[in-house]
């Protein structure tokens, strides 16, 4: 997170109803605009 350029938000989502969970780096903000929606699952934990 460099708040020189702003933030980024970085969503945890658990779902437990389906039995996985992964992060998703949300949301890349910078100087009040969106200047790029970036969406990595970084892990998947299928149960």
């Amino acid at each position: 997170m460099d708040i020189r350029f702003g933030y980024s938000l970085r969503l945890n989502i658990l779902d437990i109803r389906f039995g996985y969970s992964f992060w998703i780096f949300d949301v890349d903000i910078r100087f009040g605009k969106l200047l790029a929606v970036h969406l990595h699952i970084v892990d998947i934990f299928v149960v």
